[in-house]
């Protein structure tokens, strides 16, 4: 605080913010996740990991068979991240490759330090932030090195501890369908092949969802064709009795148009990037929760009753911000006036000193 300094003020930088890093809603498609990539170059092979801080998704594969650079290209194109962070080994056994790489996804690259990418540092890194040795047993030592450096890298970069990224989901290449740069680009999947506009798409044509949400799940469904029958089954069984349901279906669309993009206004929570109005649109999504759990009561399908049992109706979170936020605060919160009168008495003794 300038105002306590006795001398010079310490200054700080609090925040870097870079293409894969930014959070703001006004910078972020709220249709599409914004992924920072990590890709890991050991000799011919590579590991790869993925967040979003958006919204706290972290995924983590790797590359050791076949020809690994095709392979590497084709789940770059599924991401299509805005930044890619590497080790600058690779950047100098391989500098052809990055540009090739930035050139044609349009995408980031950030060099890291190597010493950020040693597998025992990347494991230190990511057992000091999940604490569960046995989530990390699925993972190889190509992914540990790529995600403990990504880790590192995201933290050094927001400042802050990231609470929101929950766990490492580690996923092999082959679980979804393999289709190339070229076959999504021709097949116009989420963009037309000319104007790279989402209209004309199999995206804009399949897209009616009521959230954000939704919007980021159908387009990774899409990106990420599933293989095995098992799941394929699962989940047409799903969207089968929802399509055949038509009250329900339009009961709960009604609903989820009060819900607003609660993953990213989680990441903003916890990032410490947030104003009073994003914690009421927080308190009016959660509102909708038991209403939406009510009508999934009627659901029969094995995944949609998965869906209901893992519903919690955060009644907690609900009850602190409805009893402690006004219900029109200001945009910023160093105009105050946003506490409830009664949630605090040293807030409401202040409140009266300054008035009476």
């Amino acid at each position: 605080d300038p105002a306590l300094a006795k001398c010079l003020v310490k200054r700080d930088v609090i925040r870097i913010v870079t293409p894969g890093t930014v959070t703001e809603a006004s910078m972020l498609d709220d249709k599409k996740n914004n992924y920072l990539m990590c890709i890991y170059k050991e000799s011919v092979y590579f590991g790869i990991s993925v967040v979003d801080i958006s919204t706290g998704e972290f995924l983590s594969t790797e590359i050791s068979f076949g020809n690994t650079v095709n392979k590497l290209i084709d789940e770059i194109a599924k991401f299509s991240p805005s930044e890619i962070v590497i080790n600058r080994k690779f950047l100098d056994e391989d500098g052809k490759l990055a540009g090739d790489i930035a050139k044609k996804f349009n995408a980031y690259i950030t060099p890291f330090d190597n010493e950020y990418f040693e597998e025992r540092a990347a494991m230190d890194k990511l057992l000091e932030k999940f604490n569960d040795k046995a989530m990390l047993k699925e993972c190889t030592s190509l992914q540990i090195c790529a995600s403990g450096a990504l880790l590192s890298y995201a933290e050094q970069t927001q400042k802050a501890d990231l609470s929101h990224i929950e766990g490492l989901e580690s996923y092999k290449v082959d679980e979804y369908m393999i289709l190339d740069a070229a076959t999504r680009r021709n097949l116009e999947l989420c963009e037309t092949m000319r104007e790279k506009e989402r209209k004309g798409s199999l995206l804009w044509v399949l897209d009616r969802t009521m959230t954000s949400m939704g919007a980021r799940t159908l387009r990774k469904w899409i990106e990420q064709p599933l293989v095995n029958v098992s799941d394929i089954h699962m989940r047409q069984e799903a969207v089968g009795e929802l399509k055949e349901k038509f009250m329900l279906r339009s009961e709960i669309r009604e609903l989820l148009k009060g819900v607003y993009d609660i993953e990213r206004l989680i990441s903003r929570i916890v990032i410490g990037n947030v104003n009073c109005r994003d914690l009421l649109s927080l308190k009016a999504s959660i509102g909708q929760i038991p209403y939406i759990k009510e009508l999934l009561k009627n659901c029969e399908s094995e995944q949609n009753i998965r869906l209901l049992n893992g519903l919690d109706n955060l009644d907690d979170i609900y009850s602190l911000i409805d009893s402690a936020i006004i219900d029109d605060p200001p945009v910023s919160v160093k105009e105050g006036g946003i506490i409830k009168e009664g949630y605090n008495a040293e807030v409401d003794k202040l409140r009266r000193a300054s008035t009476d």
